[in-house]
């Protein structure tokens, strides 16, 4: 599915279900998920020994598509259309070259 056909299924399934939510709840639903996406990124890359084993990925997985609808809804309540700015500004990075720098510790 493309990232338009997605933004109009979200602003429908929005707009049902909650028509008069203010924009700030996504933006805190948004950070919300990105802190569950970093406790599980770190929990798959710490392995804490006598912790209950947690299914890392599949937590980063759905963090990760609960954070695109997160962002889609606020842009949604903010009239941005995200697919436009997506490519407006990928437009811009794509051009980007990044080198890394050696640590030096």
């Amino acid at each position: 599915m493309d990232l338009k056909t997605l933004q109009e299924k979200i602003r429908n399934w929005n707009g049902e279900k909650f028509p008069t939510a203010p924009s700030y709840l996504a933006l805190i639903k948004f950070y919300e998920e990105a802190g569950e996406l970093a406790r599980h990124y770190v929990g798959r890359v710490e392995h804490r020994v006598g912790k209950t084993e947690v299914d890392h990925q599949a937590g980063i997985e759905d963090a990760v598509g609960d954070i695109v609808i997160a962002l889609t809804v606020f842009c949604e309540r903010e009239r941005i259309d995200l697919a436009t700015m997506v490519e407006i500004v990928w437009s811009e990075v794509s051009k980007r070259t990044f080198v890394m720098k050696e640590k030096h510790g």
